[in-house]
């Protein structure tokens, strides 16, 4: 009786004190990400006057925002931080001045990819995975234990 009066309070307050939903769909797929890795001097910027930073360009699969795994190691570039969406290809001879402008002999020791994009979505995917399994045999454990119950009830 109680449950049914629960349920009954819970469809009316649905009723009137609804709002419309927009649904978005779940984002899946490759996505290309940008992290910066070094500040050029000033003398470093774009036909528009915008100055640009070295940074590492990535391609990782994501599922809800959660990295999931890295589908490449990446590659160094030139990016604006006003403009995170567009990067530059370094030609050579500006990836030798460059070099020579940060006293670096490779360009590629700077590639980092972050934490969470390397690892951190791997692990919250590991994590649901146990949470799923604790439960299911929770479940299964608990069911077990109520037949047990029914059937020494039965017994005596």
């Amino acid at each position: 009786m109680i449950m049914k009066r629960i349920l009954f309070i819970l469809i009316v307050m649905a009723a009137f004190f609804t709002t419309e939903a927009q649904a978005r769909r779940i984002p899946v797929g490759e996505h290309q990400k940008i992290t910066k890795v070094a500040t050029l001097p000033e003398e470093y910027e774009t036909n528009d006057g915008l100055h640009v930073d070295l940074g590492c360009m990535y391609t990782v699969f994501e599922i809800a925002y959660i990295p999931v795994w890295t589908v490449d190691k990446g590659e160094i570039v030139c990016f604006t931080e006003q403009d995170k969406g567009s990067y530059y290809v370094i030609d050579p001879e500006t990836l030798s001045s460059i070099k020579a402008d940060l006293k670096i002999d490779d360009l590629n020791s700077l590639i980092h990819i972050p934490f969470w994009d390397a690892y951190g979505g791997k692990l919250v995917v590991i994590l649901i995975i146990l949470l799923i399994i604790i439960y299911r045999k929770g479940k299964k454990r608990m069911k077990r234990e109520e037949q047990a119950q029914n059937a020494e009830s039965a017994e005596s």
